[in-house]
């Protein structure tokens, strides 16, 4: 039986469902496990690490002492020391999860990708539980089983939790196999199952090739527009929201105060638990409102374009700007890149994103370069603000307009970048081949699609 990763075909899925009141408190006790037990490995590893680098020991102590502190984080360790680690509605591979994602945080801190791993507090999200667990096969009666599997199109077995009831699942391939199960509640109680999924055959039927190549310029005044001309509105979910928004976080704000002078706790405070609640449930409306609109431009582009080049932006650094920091995190650009990414590899379809510097400085006629560090656009004062939505080339007088300029520029630097691989491509083919395989090779051509003038 294959595994998980050597199977071609990746997917995820994620679903409702409806827990009884004995499935809630296991949620709730694994959630608990995977903050206490990922806390613990945290600050074992740290003690550690003073130890490794401290010279206040020495010689054969110092080797006896890391021993010891290596030999805390092991899950066996931590159970027989902490007694309510071992309760009945604890989920033991939760514990593997649980090391897995602490290890791959220090990977990224060594690797430089993220800051140095820090502790979960309960304080920060209160009221969402969250843990992981997988798939694990045995052979019974020359039968192979496993912990995890579906019982129907509504039903789902779990370890611990047992057999849920799912909100509304999808038809999957016969050789479906399912790898990590992530269960959580969100902070408007309602409970979610997220599947890692593998198969040999494809989840998505692919795309007829439409030989068509686009590219895409992201921006703030509208969503997107094309190297065509063609441009889609930006709808400002969370900006149409504000006004509403604040008022729902104005109740909730005087429920709290309202409790706390009256020294009532919050977690039982019917009136804050309420204000709380409905401020979440707006929240998800607003992020559900986004998310359904750049799933249905980024299928629609990926339906109609074999190509699709567009800049890759990084949001971090644009949050840094204060003045549009609101503004571009409503856009939801980060996620609209990321749906383009995984829906081109389930439909067959190709996606380049390419460096966006002066992607809409440069003349795509010309290719001036019309910024403030070019000798001629200081001398004349020519060089672009972000207020200038259209502009004119100094040097060839071409009238552009600076989104669809932008894209046309976009497309020619993907375009380019696929000449250069497939250019590389075939000198690693020289390399590799005989001069007999050389002779009798085929002729390669390349296609390209000229970005529209």
């Amino acid at each position: 039986m294959k595994s998980m990763s050597q199977l071609q075909y990746h997917f995820g899925a994620k679903y409702r469902w409806y827990p009884s009141d004995t499935q809630k408190q296991v949620v709730k006790v694994n959630a608990d496990v995977r903050r206490a037990f990922y806390n613990h490995l945290i600050a074992n590893k740290r003690k550690l690490g003073w130890i490794i680098h401290t010279s206040y020991w020495n010689g054969d102590l110092k080797r006896k002492i890391i021993a010891n502190y290596k030999h805390t984080l092991h899950e066996s360790v931590v159970r027989k020391r902490i007694s309510w680690l071992r309760d009945k509605y604890i989920d033991s591979l939760n514990f593997a999860k649980t090391n897995q994602s602490n290890n791959l945080a220090y990977k990224n801190h060594a690797s430089g990708l993220q800051g140095q791993p820090q502790f979960h507090r309960k304080k920060d999200h209160p009221y969402e539980w969250k843990y992981q667990t997988s798939r694990i096969t045995w052979k019974s009666k020359g039968k192979r089983k496993s912990n995890i599997y579906f019982t129907d199109n509504r039903h789902l077995v779990l370890p611990v939790l047992g057999r849920i009831t799912l909100g509304t699942t999808r038809k999957m391939p016969d050789d479906t196999l399912i790898g990590t199960v992530t269960i959580y509640k969100d902070a408007t109680d309602k409970f979610w199952v997220s599947l890692q999924l593998a198969s040999d055959t494809p989840f998505k039927s692919y795309q007829p090739q439409t030989h068509s190549a686009i590219g895409i310029d992201l921006n703030i005044c509208n969503s997107l527009m094309d190297n065509y001309g063609h441009q889609v509105s930006n709808p400002k979910f969370y900006t149409h929201g504000l006004p509403y928004l604040k008022f729902l976080q104005q109740r909730e704000n005087r429920r709290r105060r309202y409790a706390k002078s009256h020294h009532i706790n919050l977690t039982v405070d019917k009136g804050y638990q309420r204000a709380r609640k409905r401020c979440a449930k707006y929240y998800g409306y607003i992020k559900n409102e986004r998310r359904a609109f750049l799933d249905r431009i980024s299928t629609r582009l990926i339906e109609n374009h074999d190509l699709i080049v567009a800049e890759n932006l990084k949001s971090s650094n644009i949050l840094r700007n204060h003045k549009i920091a609101q503004k571009a995190s409503d856009c939801g650009w980060r996620e609209f890149l990321s749906m383009l990414q995984y829906k081109a590899k389930l439909y067959g379809k190709t996606v380049i994103l390419v460096n966006p510097a002066y992607t809409t400085q440069k003349c795509s006629h010309c290719g001036f370069v019309c910024t403030k560090h070019n000798g001629y656009a200081k001398k004349h004062g020519k060089h672009l603000d972000l207020d200038d939505r259209y502009w004119w080339c100094p040097i060839c007088h071409t009238y552009h307009i600076r989104d669809r300029n932008a894209a046309v520029n976009i497309l020619r630097r993907g375009q380019k970048e696929i000449l250069v691989k497939q250019r590389q491509n075939l000198i690693r083919l020289k390399r590799k081949r005989t001069p007999q395989e050389l002779d009798s090779r085929p002729n390669l051509t390349f296609e390209f699609h000229r970005a529209a003038e």
